[in-house]
């Protein structure tokens, strides 16, 4: 058996190899052919291709050695032209591009020679590609054309830059950053304005730096002028709702809501005090139902507010699935035999609010959205068509009557859909106010 397995393992090898040297003959004779066209770079590359399937294969080594100095040739000649021609970074492109073929070939075991000013050569190319950017991006400030001074910049690092022009990279960036951030402001593009701030803040390692106060000042300006008030108020429910309505289950929604997301609004949105939202609600007695588009204007003006948030439950279902009973024998504490039935599933709560975002100012609805929100969580309960207490139980068997224990885990899961269904509302509610921040 042993033998017949190492027979088996011969023959998958000698059928590997002989697929290797299949494929990699096949890469040599398509680099015969390019090589024949005279198209050098295209041919060491088939050559380094079968050298991948099959190390060892020498005519595709030998072809190697022998085009690849002439490819490189080729592209040293080209970065000269592009360089006379101006094109700085395309020169440079040329000897990223014979970089990659050295690094291929040496990969397969191929030292490809090159010419001794090689290293001098793409020096030089890199730093003038460097400086040709430097140049344009100035000059793209200049016609405040931003975006095209920083993709510029961004773009000089892969031409490998001196300390000397890292140093002018850098305050480029930096300057760039700032006055973007500056033009964003002047343009009312308040958003824009702080992302630009803190991309020169970042760039500048932190605030604590000196040159980081122009930043700074265009940063607290844009927070300033761009930020916007909303009142967010309490949900109700539709009367469908609330024959389902778990008691508690609204108010400690509207806690969750009122003490760890509308006091934690983002930025460019400061929310009202929840405590004053309500406040004037009672006031005007608007506090027992879902605010109309015309009743939350007014409520909105009252406050002081740029928009206003109002919605309410129109969905909540507890569903139970997947229920399993298992009944079991058990006596009462008069001596009668009797049985009981443990029920165990999942249980699902769905709860969808729908809400409203309101322009105080120009007073009418802006925005009408919902989340929809599922929460499952298992159960296990004991069911006796008389009172549990006369039964003969064992400790574990009184659990599945434990009242305490029943409403620990509805609570748990109650605890777990408030959390849920108050983090998906703020962030899609504060997602859909932020809009209206230019």
């Amino acid at each position: 058996m042993r033998q017949l397995a190492l027979q088996r393992v011969l023959v998958l090898t000698l059928m590997a190899s002989v697929a290797g040297c299949a494929s990699a003959g096949k890469r040599y004779e398509q680099g015969a052919e390019l090589e024949a066209k005279g198209q050098y770079a295209e041919a060491s590359e088939r050559y380094i291709q079968a050298l991948r399937k099959d190390r060892a294969h020498g005519e595709s080594r030998e072809r190697l050695l022998e085009v690849g100095p002439k490819a490189i040739a080729e592209y040293a000649a080209l970065a000269g032209s592009e360089g006379e021609a101006g094109n700085r970074t395309r020169a440079a492109d040329q000897y990223l591009t014979i970089d990659a073929l050295l690094s291929n070939a040496a990969a397969v075991g191929v030292a490809l020679p090159i010419a001794e000013e090689y290293h001098t050569d793409r020096r030089s190319a890199m730093q003038a590609a460097v400086d040709q950017l430097l140049d344009s991006g100035l000059m793209a400030e200049e016609r405040r054309n931003f975006a095209d001074a920083m993709r510029g910049y961004d773009r000089a690092d892969r031409y490998e830059p001196n300390g000397e022009q890292r140093s002018r990279l850098f305050d480029a960036r930096v300057r760039t950053a700032v006055e973007w951030a500056e033009a964003d402001l002047s343009a009312r593009r308040h958003r824009a304005a702080l992302a630009h701030a803190d991309q020169a803040v970042a760039l500048l390692g932190g605030p604590d730096r000196p040159q980081a106060q122009r930043a700074l000042e265009v940063r607290a300006a844009a927070l300033e002028q761009g930020t916007i008030f909303a009142a967010m108020a309490p949900l109700w429910r539709t009367d469908e709702a609330a024959q389902f309505l778990t008691e508690g289950f609204l108010p400690a929604l509207n806690d969750e809501l009122e003490l760890h997301h509308w006091t934690e609004p983002p930025l460019f949105i400061a929310s009202v005090d929840p405590v004053a939202v309500r406040r004037e609600l009672r006031r005007q007695r608007y506090n027992r139902s879902v605010l109309t588009p015309r009743e939350a204007v007014r409520v909105g003006r009252d406050l002081e507010a740029d928009f206003l948030v109002t919605g309410e439950i129109g969905i909540f279902t507890l569903t139970e699935r997947d229920v399993r009973r298992e009944v079991q024998k058990v006596s009462t504490r008069s001596g009668r035999d009797t049985t009981y039935t443990i029920e165990s599933g999942t249980v699902t709560y769905r709860v969808e609010i729908t809400y409203l975002v309101i322009d105080v100012h120009r007073g009418r609805e802006v925005r009408r959205s919902s989340v929809d929100v599922s929460e499952s969580g298992g159960f296990e309960r004991g069911v006796y068509s008389g009172n549990p207490s006369d039964l003969v139980l064992t400790r574990n068997e009184r659990r599945y009557f434990d009242p305490e224990r029943r409403r620990d885990a509805e609570q748990d899961l109650e605890e777990r859909v408030i959390a849920k269904v108050s983090a998906r509302l703020a962030e899609k509610v504060y997602r859909d106010v932020l809009r209206f921040v230019r």
